[in-house]
């Protein structure tokens, strides 16, 4: 018997016979169509998340730069549109510059101060109650001065230091201090031994009519005995302006090329006025922000820089201009230069501040010609 091998046909169609694969276990084959949605879905989400945040990084620096350019403006140039609004310089707590914009440009506000040009409307005044003489009490608030709570009620300032006697020989305000608003214009004149209404109506170049007719001062006639100690407000009556205040600093040695033009620029870039120049206050004030930079109206040498109370002033400098001319400063934060240094027109020599008797951040500027007090808006040009 022969055996013979199977053929290679043979042995393949065996094989096949007896190796089965189950078709559960065969791999599945994801359809093309599924596929491609998901990679379109990937691919608008990946664009959109680009698209955002290129928007925002965008966004983001253009409001950086818009408020970045309101850092150097002056509080007074901060205005809605329509309205003649600023924010009240007095109510605003500083920030370090550390912090960043974000911090420095949301400070606490406590309240909006409509103020205008032309009338000097400012914020309604709350007032205590009414003293005998039928005149308002008022209180001293932050940012007070004897200019705004006069033009706040339509008086003369004069009036109201007439009417106050702590302020007839200084008209600078501390915050909590109490003064007396009265009616009309005119002054309180309080009585001593020998005082006649003749006497006092020539005194104050008023009427006695108009005296006797002020229904507080408790006069039924022009010959109702006057009692010493008892106050009269006077309706229209005026006194004579207070003495000026004593500043007499000069320089040492020549000041050369040092020497003052006699044209002045402005001392801070702030263009909110305060407090102006009358009888009572021989300067003008600027309001900004604690902190805001002063220079020198015009070339010179320094002749006073000291800290502290300065009769008032607080910290202040004083700069001899070498021509008749001297300029000072008051209230200042922080005092730049020292008495003998020689400084440039623009120069810095302090930042604002409010030492002193001030009731908030600002400037007190005087210029004084051979010792005499000037207007500095009749010297000061931009």
């Amino acid at each position: 018997m022969t055996l013979s091998s199977p053929t290679p046909s043979q042995h393949s169609h065996h094989t096949a016979t007896h190796l089965k694969i189950d078709p559960s276990l065969a791999p599945r084959t994801v359809p093309q169509s599924w596929i491609n949605r998901l990679r379109l879905h990937l691919s608008f989400i990946t664009i959109a998340t680009v698209f955002m945040m290129v928007v925002a990084v965008t966004v983001i620096q253009a409001n950086s730069k818009s408020l970045e350019s309101l850092l150097g403006l002056p509080i007074g140039r901060f205005s809605a549109a329509g309205a003649a609004e600023t924010l009240d310089p007095s109510q605003i707590v500083e920030s370090d510059v550390e912090q960043g914009l974000i911090v420095r440009l949301n400070r606490p506000i406590a309240n909006i101060v409509r103020r205008s040009r032309d009338t000097n409307e400012t914020k309604p005044v709350v007032f205590g109650d009414v003293n005998e003489l039928g005149m308002r009490i008022y209180t001293v608030q932050a940012g007070d001065t004897v200019w705004g709570i006069a033009t706040q009620n339509g008086l003369l300032p004069d009036t109201i230091t007439w009417s106050n006697a702590e302020l007839n020989t200084d008209s600078h305000l501390n915050i909590g201090d109490t003064l007396v608003i009265p009616p009309v214009d005119g002054a309180v004149h309080r009585i001593v031994s020998g005082d006649t209404l003749l006497a006092i109506a020539i005194r104050y170049e008023a009427e006695m009519a108009a005296i006797v007719n002020y229904s507080f001062n408790g006069l039924e006639t022009q010959n109702t005995p006057l009692i010493s100690g008892q106050e009269l407000f006077i309706p229209g009556g005026t006194k004579p302006p207070p003495p000026p205040r004593s500043i007499q600093y000069t320089a040492d040695g020549p000041l050369g090329e040092f020497k003052g033009t006699g044209r002045f620029r402005p001392a801070v870039s702030a263009t909110l006025i305060t407090q102006g120049f009358w009888p009572g206050h021989r300067a003008i004030d600027y309001a900004a922000r604690l902190g805001t930079p002063i220079v020198a109206i015009d070339h010179g040498a320094v002749a006073h820089a000291h800290y502290g109370w300065n009769g008032g002033y607080g910290n202040m400098v004083v700069i001899d201009h070498g021509n008749g001319f001297t300029s000072l400063y008051a209230h200042l934060s922080a005092i730049s230069v020292k008495v003998g240094d020689r400084v440039r027109q623009g120069q810095l020599i302090g930042t604002m501040g409010s030492t002193g008797k001030s009731t908030g951040s600002h400037l007190h500027l005087e210029i004084r010609l051979n010792g005499e007090q000037q207007n500095p808006l009749a010297y000061i040009s931009e």
